[in-house]
């Protein structure tokens, strides 16, 4: 750098270095959805300082900012791929703000689209991310981008998820299915099937969501999988999967549920991608090992949840695992950590306004209260855990919202029972129509446990018997063994 200096060819040189490296992360990019990941990721990776120092240069006040959004558009993939979401968004912000003769580009649509899911993915929802999707939507139908048209579409339909617009995302998804219908295109297909299957699953429609989400992984051609932390910054294959894994557990299928989450962490490993290991480590590895009493493997997930979400700073994530914490320890009796676990969980997700498992945490949350003695706050926060769900449409949880109410009912007031039974038969109700064989087993053993104690055995056992009798697997988890046992117990 002395030597340039005295020579005076400093400034000629950066502009050949930056040139030169603008030129190289354009192959990477056009490279990107068709080289091994690993191969890929191996050899761009190692240039990752000689990028910051690039694009330090051109937006410097010696560099040349034109060039540094050039730079920084063709830089977009590669940051998401490597889940260097905060770099991502970092850059492509400034890069935005010195568009330019830029404006109205290729290189702004790269970038609206880029920053818009790592904002998603580091940040949580903002108006910043949505405005920038607008734009970009926009942006690619003006100028015929039909590969940036279907991100735009994803993008939105990834916002819509989040801010739990499940209605929005269902319509969002099918329009990506027309477009991919529209145009021929098999792999687009297949994204919106992985796309309507998560929104339908949401929306409690459980066997519709089953079978897209199994058409998602079947169809998807696997050639295309290196493009999926691009397009998507995930990978399909693990997110159907993770997907498949509680969709199958509502249904009443453990066994299955229990492969397929062990298959989501396998493939999550095998692309070595953060936030597709975080999907793989939340509900599919955390809730439902809590559910089905496999409580020192749900810890393990959970822990690495914890820490792999922090080091990466993947909030969403990370307070998804502190609340996934409380909800574990609440099983193992410790209503205190439980508690101080659920309440730093829920205030990192109002934080980052994800809130897919807010009305769901709420509920654990209210449950942790009433087992502790506290019925009247406890009551408090599942009255506020039903509005969310049912201003939401967050149906997939209401029947175990409503099943919670009940016991808490029962705790405080045990002489109103044509209450606490109103709950529960709400809760049986939903989880019928959803067809969620395992919602409807836990309330039906809190029904069964009520009559009981109202000395009408007979039907208990009639009631618990009938949907003990639907299930055709996982007899080892911890609701069919208590089931079990209730159904065993002497008249």
């Amino acid at each position: 750098m002395e030597k340039l200096a005295e020579s005076g060819e400093g400034e000629s040189v950066r502009r050949c270095h930056a040139e030169h490296y603008r030129d190289l992360f354009q192959k990477a990019e056009a490279e990107a959805a068709t080289r091994p990941a690993g191969d890929w990721r191996g050899e761009y990776t190692r240039q990752v300082g000689n990028l910051r120092a690039t694009l330090n240069w051109a937006f410097s006040d010696i560099g040349d900012v034109r060039l540094g959004v050039g730079l920084a558009a063709v830089a977009t993939d590669f940051w998401l791929t490597v889940s260097l979401l905060s770099e991502c968004c970092d850059w492509g912000v400034k890069a935005l703000t010195h568009l330019g003769t830029a404006e109205g580009t290729h290189d702004e649509l790269v970038l609206q689209c880029g920053i818009v899911l790592a904002l998603t993915y580091v940040r949580g929802m903002t108006q910043e991310a949505r405005s920038a999707l607008t734009k970009a939507l926009v942006l690619s139908e003006a100028l015929g981008d039909f590969n940036h048209r279907f991100r735009s579409l994803y993008g939105l339909w990834l916002f819509a998820l989040r801010v739990v617009d499940f209605r929005e995302c269902l319509a969002l998804a099918r329009k990506y299915e027309l477009l991919a219908e529209a145009i021929g295109d098999p792999a687009a297909s297949a994204t919106a099937d992985w796309m309507l299957g998560m929104s339908r699953y949401y929306l409690g429609e459980h066997a519709g969501a089953a079978a897209n989400l199994q058409r998602a992984r079947v169809s998807y051609p696997m050639a295309m999988r290196s493009g999926d932390l691009v397009r998507f910054g995930v990978d399909l294959q693990v997110s159907a999967l993770s997907y498949q894994a509680v969709t199958f557990w509502s249904l009443g299928f453990a066994e299955r549920a229990i492969r397929a989450g062990r298959d989501a962490i396998k493939e999550a490993r095998g692309v070595n991608h953060p936030v597709s290991l975080c999907i793989a480590l939340a509900a599919p590895s955390s809730i439902l090992l809590v559910k089905m009493g496999d409580l020192e493997r749900a810890e393990r997930c959970i822990d690495e949840l914890i820490d792999h979400a922090g080091k990466h700073s993947l909030i969403p994530y990370y307070a998804f695992g502190l609340c996934s914490k409380g909800s574990l320890m609440a099983v193992r009796g410790d209503n205190a950590s439980g508690e101080r676990w659920l309440r730093s969980g829920l205030e990192r997700t109002r934080e980052v306004a994800y809130y897919l498992f807010y009305a769901f945490f709420l509920g654990e949350l209210a449950e942790v209260l009433a087992s502790a003695g506290r019925s009247d706050e406890g009551l408090a926060e599942v009255d506020a855990a039903l509005r969310y769900a049912e201003e939401s449409e967050s149906l997939w949880c209401m029947p175990e919202v409503l099943r919670i109410k009940g016991e808490i009912l029962a705790k405080r007031d045990p002489t109103d029972p044509a209450a606490i039974e109103d709950h529960f038969t709400r809760s049986l109700d939903w989880a019928r129509r959803q067809q969620a064989l395992a919602w409807e087993l836990r309330t039906a053993m809190s029904l069964a446990r009520l009559r009981q104690r109202q000395h009408r055995v007979a039907e208990a056992r009639e009631l618990l018997g009938s949907v003990y009798g639907r299930f055709t697997e996982g007899f080892a988890t911890a609701d069919l063994r208590e089931a079990r046992s209730l159904l065993e117990q002497p008249g």
